[in-house]
């Protein structure tokens, strides 16, 4: 195992009271998201894809605003039909994680080899990170062991797109690199439910 025996399991961020369903991103997300489409060569492709209900409104995203619900879906749907591999999706959301990831965390990261921070530093702050890119939905996280962890998110329609869950599944692994030697993240079989998805975080 990647991270010892596990000895119990501890609730240390739970879902947001009240958990409505995301209504909309904040836009810095897709400022990210377009650009690795572009440093993938998959722009031209994408853009083909993309409803043209939302094209616009996609393509002419600026930092700072917040996208309706059906617009980011329409952004993810589009990477869908580009039959990307999990893997691919994956480097994507690790691409944008590099692009957008300090608009986000802030100090956090600047700070995350000086003074000993770990994933966990990183992880039991989630609740306020979250509000930064989403306006509704949350997350809760368990500790599982000394270096294991489940984040489960809910109330998300965003969770329903595979290219989105491979794609945040990316961006977590940009994310927790700062922080450890080397990062695992995996969606676990039989999380899967509507609006409703679960990552593991393992490192070393």
């Amino acid at each position: 195992m990647i991270c010892g025996a596990v000895t119990s399991q501890e609730i240390i961020v739970p879902f947001p009271t009240p958990l409505v369903p995301v209504k909309r991103v904040r836009s810095t997300v897709f400022v990210g998201a377009i650009a690795a489409l572009k440093y993938y060569d998959l722009f031209s492709r994408y853009e083909v894809l993309l409803s043209p209900t939302h094209r616009d409104t996609v393509l002419g995203v600026v930092p700072g605003s917040w996208l309706a619900l059906d617009a980011a879906c329409a952004h993810y749907e589009a990477c869908q039909r580009l039959d990307l591999s999990p893997e691919m999706a994956a480097k994507l959301g690790a691409y944008n994680f590099d692009r957008i990831g300090k608009s986000l965390f802030g100090t956090m990261l600047n700070v995350a080899k000086n003074v000993g921070v770990t994933p966990w530093t990183l992880v039991s702050h989630v609740d306020r990170f979250w509000p930064r890119a989403y306006d509704g939905g949350g997350l809760r996280v368990t500790r599982r062991g000394p270096k294991d962890a489940l984040v489960e998110l809910q109330q998300s329609a965003l969770a329903d797109i595979e290219a989105y869950r491979h794609a945040l599944r990316g961006f977590v692994l940009g994310m927790m690199g700062p922080f450890c030697t080397k990062a695992y993240v995996r969606i676990p079989a039989g999380t899967r439910a509507p609006g409703n998805f679960a990552l593991v975080l393992q490192w070393v």
